[in-house]
């Protein structure tokens, strides 16, 4: 395979390496040549020549010498250059003593800079056949630039090289956020950070840390410490530990904005502190009542139940709530540096407050109609209280009051309540970010964040909008330590692209073939988005090959939309709480299957132009699936895991078999015989079929095989 990293890679990650076959070359979003970027830069210009990298590659910076932030991304970008290619270089660290005037790469920056919201992050990159320039107005540019040269490393031959490229770039949107709730399953600090590592790679520069829910608390307060004593079953982090997360962040250009989650979402405040409660206690961290969702069900039946359920929440009518809330506000402000500070205030159905007959009787005395009303008090009240501890307050939407909210940043999520962006929230001053249809743990495929409408359509750069950015989003109802870096790379990669990009960039194909291959240059840095993956395929085959399960888990998926967590929602306390193991198959398979594009791809191919190499790609890999189920079947006998899906592997294996029979007779310029034809109906027909909550990928493919032609990927599904 020409170019790319993959033989540097573990035979695990190169399993998946011909998904992603066309790596080498040169491609701009405008598609006359190919560029393997993630997100693909504002302007490209490919020119002749590449810069071979030898041992002789140093740096040149021209900036201040103080400059922490500048030198500490210069040096991993020196130290990821001898890694990847493990060249004997003579520059084993660049300072301001050390860097020389003959540097190969010449860095210049006009000013130093740290992250804040609205810190000019262009810059320009230039290569030649003999240089690298990187320029940049401020020291956030030069990190942006840095991750854009590291992708253009690739090589040939034992070669490593950067094609003669001119590129000048700057974001869409200022904000260009990942949240990761912590709260439900708690991440490990090494994890958060190797998370950061891959959003410096894809110039994604806020982490959203959702740090406090139902169930866990997970910061130490040292004002009231049994928020963690009490609420985070012994996970959580202490100070120190946030202060070495948020410099980390920092160095790579990335804000940290804590999330603490109010006046819902709060048992495990209420676990150490019961009379910050609406209700009664004790409480204990842990799953709030659960709505039970019958066969059937329509998302309004659904949602009307949840109004109902009483919901432990903060009591927003007593001054002694929010005297506790300020002097928590004031600690937290101290331990997290940036300006911004999110309050929550999302999904309180205020059901527990009408059950309580003093808070109706404040409402009534104080003019509330009803408990949104009390809801929007207590949403100002907390933002003022943020304020004058100096930070800036965020909300997702539900916090929004028209003609009463200002000055908020709310976040828009939903995919029911339809917010409209382009009216009340803009006109009432406040700023908006957007998750909807950026959500990660609904595992949609990366293409429909990639083509989700919820941001305006504007193609231009640096607008006066109320529009900040946006965020994509994992939630870890589904996720815990060992499988949320698999779940959240490479598909961010796709929002990051969303929100950096010019938003005429479009392409589906061309987004897949750079994010299997952003996948690859994750693992070599040191991400787990392939490594959890292998584990958890050598977990489930035990003493045996592995092979066979891979065959099968690379073609399987989790069912898209809320049907996981609706699943989840019905299955008894101890097997949904926060301690609770995610070890099924459904935890473990990719959103995006790299072998249903490799799959996708040759038949598009062949389609086209029935060649012998694409139907010889097509053969291979149904004659794989067709044989795969005899050689699963003793591990069906060792893995309960395996089980659950055995029958898609019966599945799989009919239909390769079908679909053979099928490709056998076209490839002889024949018609498929009507028992083929229905052989292969019929075959599809089983395989669309739900096992152990996961579905068999490439099924719509061998049906546009049975069609005859390849339908567009859908741009949206269904989420219930």
């Amino acid at each position: 395979m020409p170019g790319g990293l993959e033989a540097s890679l573990s035979p695990q990650a190169a399993a998946t390496a011909s998904a992603a076959s066309t790596l080498s070359g040169t491609v701009d979003h405008s598609g006359t040549q190919r560029l393997s970027l993630m997100p693909l830069p504002r302007t490209t210009s490919v020119r002749q020549g590449v810069l071979r990298m030898e041992r002789d590659f140093r740096f040149h910076v021209e900036c201040a010498p103080n400059d922490q932030v500048l030198w500490s991304g210069v040096n991993r970008a020196l130290q990821w250059v001898k890694n990847t290619t493990g060249l004997p270089l003579a520059q084993e660290v660049a300072t301001a003593e050390s860097t020389t005037p003959n540097g190969i790469f010449s860095i210049r920056v006009q000013k130093p800079a740290t992250m804040i919201m609205g810190t000019d992050e262009s810059s320009s990159l230039t290569v030649t056949p003999t240089s690298i320039v990187l320029n940049a107005p401020a020291t956030i540019g030069v990190l942006r630039g840095l991750a854009t040269f590291r992708q253009l490393v690739d090589r040939e031959n034992g070669i490593y090289y950067l094609p003669a490229v001119s590129i000048s770039d700057s974001p869409r949107y200022p904000w260009r956020g990942l949240m990761i709730d912590v709260a439900r399953h708690f991440v490990h600090i090494d994890s958060i950070k190797r998370n950061i590592d891959a959003m410096e790679m894809v110039k994604l520069n806020v982490l959203h840390l959702h740090l406090s829910d139902n169930e866990g608390f997970r910061v130490e307060s040292r004002v009231f410490p049994k928020l963690q004593l009490d609420g985070s079953e012994g996970q959580y982090y202490t100070q120190d530990a946030i202060r070495d997360l948020s410099a980390y962040a920092g160095a790579r250009g990335i804000l940290v904005v804590p999330e603490f989650d109010m006046p819902s979402h709060s048992i495990s405040w209420l676990a150490g502190y019961p009379e910050l409660s609406s209700s009664p206690g004790p409480f204990r961290p842990g799953n709030p009542p659960n709505v039970t969702i019958r066969p059937g069900m329509s998302q309004q039946e659904i949602m009307a139940e949840t109004q109902a359920l009483k919901i432990p929440a903060f009591d927003p009518t007593r001054e002694t709530t929010y005297a506790f809330i300020d002097r928590f506000v004031e600690e937290m402000a101290e331990l997290f540096p940036g300006h911004y500070f999110h309050i929550g205030a999302d999904e309180n159905n205020g059901a527990v407050w009408r059950a309580n007959p003093k808070i109706v009787a404040y409402m009534k005395e104080h003019n509330l109609p009803d408990t949104h009303a009390l809801q929007t008090y207590f949403v100002a009240c907390v933002q003022a209280i943020v304020k004058k501890h100096g930070k800036q307050a965020v909300a997702w939407e539900e916090a929004y009051a028209a003609g009463q909210t200002q000055d908020l940043i709310l976040q828009v999520w939903s995919p029911f309540a339809r917010t409209d962006l382009a009216q009340t929230p803009m006109t009432d001053g406040n700023k908006l970010l957007v998750s909807r249809g950026f959500y990660l743990d609904t595992f949609l495929p990366a293409h429909v964040c990639y083509l989700g409408d919820a941001l305006p359509r504007e193609s231009g750069y640096g607008q006066d909008q109320a529009v900040l950015g946006g965020e994509t989003a994992m939630w870890s109802e589904l996720e815990d330590q060992w499988n949320m870096e698999s779940r959240i790379w490479p598909r961010a990669g796709a929002v990051a692209e969303r929100l950096w990009s010019p938003a005429d960039v479009q392409n589906v194909e061309d987004m897949y073939r750079r994010l299997f291959r952003l996948g690859f240059m994750l693992d070599h840095a040191s991400v787990n988005n392939l490594v959890d993956y292998d584990r958890h395929i050598r977990r489930f085959a035990g003493p045996l090959p592995v092979g066979p399960v891979r065959t099968l888990l690379d073609v399987l998926s989790p069912v898209k939309g809320y049907r996981r967590l609706a699943g989840l929602m019905q299955r008894p306390a101890n097997e949904r709480n926060s301690l609770a193991p995610l070890d099924e198959v459904a935890d473990v398979v990719m959103v995006d299957s790299a072998t249903k594009y490799d799959f996708r791809w040759a038949l598009a191919d062949y389609l086209r132009t029935r060649s012998a190499a694409s139907e010889g790609k097509l053969r291979n890999l149904l004659m794989l699936w067709a044989n795969n189920d005899a050689l699963l079947q003793p591990y069906f006998a060792q893995s309960k895991e395996l089980q659950e899906v055995s029958e898609h592997s019966r599945n799989l294996s009919d239909l390769a078999n079908a679909a053979l029979q099928f490709l056998n007779a076209l490839s002889k310029d024949d018609s498929p015989e009507a028992n083929q034809k229905a052989a292969l109906e019929a075959a599809l027909k089983v395989a669309k079929s739900v096992h152990g909550e996961t579905e068999i990928a490439v099924v719509p493919e061998i049906e546009d095989l049975f069609l005859g032609k390849l339908e567009p990927e859908p741009k949206t599904y269904p989420l219930v």
